[in-house]
């Protein structure tokens, strides 16, 4: 069982959170808050039929494409696997410890759909 989506390109997770400078508490930046509401509702609508079983294992699969070069060639990869990763999850309503495979790359520079390519799979 396999589910394929494409979602809008997740912040880094270095712009994912900020701090209250009184208490030092973090919590979900304006640009995190954005990206899932446009990324959850996209998830949903297009995981209507996704039905896996409940103790399902999963692999996931991430294609990056950036709105320009420089972000292409300096954004740290790593960064963006939790936020899509959360969006993702959240939208399912599963746990992601349930993911035992994940693989992030660069597809390369769309400067009018910078995005992300989601590929879920049961295995």
């Amino acid at each position: 069982m396999k589910l394929m989506i494409v979602i809008p390109l997740s912040p880094s997770l270095n712009n994912a959170y900020a701090t209250n400078r009184k208490t030092g508490r973090r919590f979900p930046s304006k640009e995190l808050t954005a990206f899932k509401n446009r990324a959850v509702p996209l998830i949903r609508d297009a995981a209507t039929a996704f039905t896996p079983p409940a103790n399902a294992r999963y692999s996931l699969r991430l294609t990056h494409y950036f709105k320009d070069k420089r972000s292409c060639t300096v954004s740290d990869m790593s960064n963006r696997i939790k936020v899509a990763e959360d969006a993702l999850f959240e939208a399912l309503g599963f746990n992601d410890r349930a993911v035992d495979e994940v693989s992030s790359k660069r597809g390369g520079v769309d400067v009018a759909w910078p995005r992300t390519e989601i590929v879920l799979e049961v295995i």
